[in-house]
């Protein structure tokens, strides 16, 4: 058995570090008035407008309608959702794409995103095809 790196995380404590950043199964439902208000958290605002289920390893889809990929107001700068749940999960926006393992464009689930290149997305279509 090879020994692991130092910064060497299971899958379970990845999860639970996550999902101890925000209390998201404790979070109020914001109405869309309430959103429109500003009223909330930004992370009670965000997690309003995701469909979140009790499995941490199945989708939570962005609910808002629009294009495929939800979009997120911050600070008066708008984001696309997936790099503002890295955003609450890791502390900092990525700089690269948000690269999604479940190939579901409407998923916000942070255990479903890893940063890439565009190279690594075609990698993966082509993997996955």
């Amino acid at each position: 058995m090879t020994a692991q790196p130092q910064n060497f995380e299971t899958l379970e404590t990845r999860n639970a570090r996550i999902l101890s950043k925000f209390s998201i199964f404790d979070l109020v439902e914001l109405s869309d008035e309430q959103i429109q208000r500003g009223e909330g958290t930004p992370s009670e605002r965000f997690w309003s407008k995701v469909a979140i289920t009790a499995d941490d390893q199945r989708c939570w889809n962005w609910k808002k309608s629009g294009s495929k990929y939800g979009k997120v107001t911050y600070k008066q700068k708008q984001y696309l959702a997936t790099h503002f749940v890295w955003f609450l999960t890791y502390g900092y926006f990525p700089s690269l794409w948000m690269l999604h393992s479940c190939d579901n464009p409407k998923c916000v689930n942070p255990n479903h995103l890893r940063e890439g290149t565009p190279k690594d997305n075609v990698r993966d279509m082509a993997e996955r095809n």
